[in-house]
């Protein structure tokens, strides 16, 4: 589960740190507008780090960080930044182990292809749980997991040529926190 190849040492720790660019290139339809087109160059630039510890062959404790800075060429208000952070540790005893895992993510991004409002949105999760592993061929996981999703409350980014006085722009976060059951 934590693997070691491409990391360097550092005291206790396991370290690969990387940068990766992603979805580079050309968005004719930056907005989503049927009319009034804005086109502009993009990409995604995302360092990140993992970082892994074992306490001899009994305790696993690893950490995953992702920055990823999304870029817009001439539409510089969508620049923004994108954060993914992991925590997980594993107790190893014979054919069972435990399991505990936080996440932490917050984006700013369209909820869906049909909504075009950029709005910060974040996620957190946990979960606890035990894997048991009879033999070589199979395994069984039971865990409980807990999602939280939370939407600013903030100005959605509204198309160009938008009133923001206007009512169907400032319903917009508690509209999508209500979609979700909250």
């Amino acid at each position: 589960d934590f693997p070691l190849a491409g990391t360097m040492r550092l005291g206790p720790f396991r370290l690969r740190p990387y940068i990766q660019i992603r979805d580079t290139g050309y968005d004719d339809n930056v907005f989503l507008e049927d009319t009034d087109r804005v086109s502009d160059f993009t990409s995604t630039v995302e360092p990140g780090l993992k970082l892994l510890t074992l306490f001899k062959d009994r305790v696993a404790l690893a950490l995953d960080e992702r920055i990823d800075y999304v870029w817009f060429a001439q539409t510089i208000s969508q620049n923004h930044f994108n954060n993914l952070a992991k925590l997980r540790t594993d107790l190893y005893l014979k054919r069972i182990t435990l399991f505990a895992e936080l996440d932490a993510l917050s984006f700013r991004e369209r909820p869906s292809t049909e909504i075009d409002f950029r709005i910060r949105n974040t996620a957190t999760a946990g979960k606890f749980g035990t894997t048991w592993n009879p033999g070589s061929r199979g395994k069984l996981d039971v865990y409980l997991r807990r999602v939280n999703y939370h939407y600013a409350a903030g100005q959605p980014d509204l198309p160009a040529g938008s009133d923001p006085s206007d009512p169907r722009w400032q319903s917009l976060a508690p509209a999508l926190g209500a979609a979700l059951g909250r």
